[in-house]
């Protein structure tokens, strides 16, 4: 019998929120993987997205080179890095730059596997309506709950996303990387 391997706080939270019902089961696999750095396990969390089998492809391919598993969680088809996952899952997104000349306040592609929740003003405070991953195919922006076909951003949406700051008050936000308040 091993070791037991420590796995991040991050690392486990992350787990726990993309696959609720297999937590126990995606640590040992990641344990197995030892001895490989909390970067390429964070990377296997993050680019798996909830996607069982996208998890096991990349814990095989950790063995043969991991490499391959940081390019797949922290680079952009073009290259461009976005994350950095020397850094804890929540703080690990690199800048995100304004689109060029669409209007939009981010590029479409920086914001594809990001959360979103959507918020609405209530007597209260705010009220969650409508949570998700965001997936952008290139033209269309999707918000997908629990891995479920999504429903369009419209554009309007899409240009008032903002990100959730570390310093963010409003306590629906949290856990979440950018958020949206809806229309009444």
């Amino acid at each position: 019998m091993g070791v037991a391997v420590d796995i991040a706080p991050d690392i486990t939270c992350r787990l726990e929120l993309d696959f609720p019902l297999e937590t126990f089961a995606r640590l040992e696999q990641l344990r197995e993987l030892s001895p490989i750095s909390e970067r390429v396990l964070r990377c296997i969390v993050f680019a798996a997205r909830g996607h069982p089998q996208y998890f096991d492809y990349l814990c095989q391919l950790a063995k043969s080179d991991f490499r391959d598993v940081i390019v797949a969680a922290e680079y952009a088809p073009n290259g461009s890095q976005l994350y950095n996952f020397n850094k804890p899952i929540s703080l690990a997104r690199i800048d995100l730059r304004p689109s060029d000349d669409s209007g939009l306040p981010f590029d479409p592609a920086h914001l594809d596997g990001r959360t979103l929740v959507m918020i609405q003003h209530h007597v209260w405070g705010y009220q969650r309506i409508e949570s998700g991953r965001l997936n952008y195919d290139g033209s269309l922006m999707l918000l997908c709950e629990h891995d479920l076909v999504g429903r369009p951003i419209t554009p309007d949406e899409l240009a008032s996303i903002r990100p959730v700051l570390p310093t963010s008050r409003i306590p629906q936000c949290r856990g979440y990387d950018f958020y949206l308040v809806a229309s009444d």
